[in-house]
């Protein structure tokens, strides 16, 4: 699926693209269901793909979206997250919603399987300037460029903020997390694919 996801990363940019211009109320499962039909447009076949499927190495835990091969077995893992404002204005600290989605990233480090990770990044405007910021010390992963890489163990971690180390949990391997694309896209929001590759994968 690695060649396919240049396409797909184009067809989902262009659909969310459409979405947002539209000003269509927009959720972290309206992002993850525009992707599937992302991933349908490009040929894979909806019985290859699995929602909330199974963490095979956390108990109770579960991936967002698993792509099967066509022996059934899991050929690819996709994780999303969406950080956008809340009308109340109750949100969490930034720190934390930095955390959480760099939590998603342990989430598939953590996978003990040779397959390919994803991890499908959108934010608003707010975030967007959290992750820009070099004093909060993630501004290399955001602006990664398209094709670009950058390998993390846990020593990257050591200096950031407490509460997003609290919030990511333990970084459990040296991995390389590689941009497969990025957009800017309307109403401020920001796209952000990576993979993500371990030693094992």
């Amino acid at each position: 699926m690695k060649h396919a996801m240049v396409g797909i990363a184009a067809e989902f940019v262009d659909l969310l693209r459409t979405r947002l211009d539209a000003g269509i109320m927009t959720t972290e499962d309206s992002i993850r269901y525009t992707f599937f039909a992302s991933l349908l447009r490009q040929g894979v076949r909806p019985e290859q793909v699995v929602l909330e499927y199974p963490h095979p190495a956390i108990e109770r835990a579960e991936i967002d979206t698993v792509v099967l091969d066509n022996a059934g077995e899991i050929q690819t893992a996709i994780e999303f997250k969406y950080n956008r404002a809340i009308p109340s204005g109750r949100n969490q600290p930034m720190p934390q919603q930095a955390g959480k989605a760099l939590g998603d990233l342990v989430r598939l480090i953590r996978i003990t399987l040779d397959i390919e990770r994803y991890f499908v990044y959108v934010t608003d405007a707010e975030m967007a300037k959290y992750w820009q910021n070099p004093k909060n010390g993630l501004r290399e992963v955001f602006e990664l460029g398209r094709e670009d890489e950058l390998e993390i163990t846990d020593d990257y971690f050591l200096n950031r903020s407490r509460t997003l180390r609290s919030a990511m949990g333990t970084w459990p391997q040296p991995a390389t997390i590689a941009c497969v694309t990025r957009a800017e896209l309307p109403r401020q929001h920001w796209l952000r694919l990576y993979s993500l590759h371990t030693p094992a994968s």
